[in-house]
């Protein structure tokens, strides 16, 4: 069995996500049929880490847990990756979101406003 879909059983059985140390990752898969393990936990978080980017099944980050360092494994059901840019859409996205924060109905050099004093305008060209 390839890592990848060892590593997708795992998730699939955890719920969709994993934390854990590299060792503990290592000794999980080491107990399955798994031809690719590498023989190192450290050689083990670089497959995954390379694996994670090339593909768009799972995502793997690096935290602590206490005073141990830790993986954290998710896997993706949607066939776009997280941009990690709050969901607006990755690059080449071909849906459009429109930011309309700092716009408005008329341009500057139609705008008058008053300056309050004895209702004087004054005409704002543009900026």
């Amino acid at each position: 069995m390839a890592l990848r879909d060892a590593l997708a059983k795992l998730l699939e059985g955890c719920g969709g996500s994993w934390e854990g140390t590299p060792t503990e990752l290592h000794d999980l898969l080491a107990e399955r049929d798994l031809a690719a393990l590498p023989d190192r936990p450290d050689e083990l978080t670089k497959r995954l880490l390379n694996l994670a980017r090339a593909g768009t099944a799972f995502t793997v980050s690096r935290g602590w847990r206490g005073k141990e360092r830790v993986l954290r494994l998710h896997q993706h059901h949607d066939p776009k990756p997280p941009n990690g840019v709050g969901g607006v859409g990755a690059v080449g996205d071909t849906t459009r979101v429109a930011n309309t924060t700092y716009t408005t109905n008329t341009t500057n050099s139609d705008r008058n406003l008053s300056n309050g004093v004895g209702g004087s305008e004054i005409a704002l060209g543009p900026l």
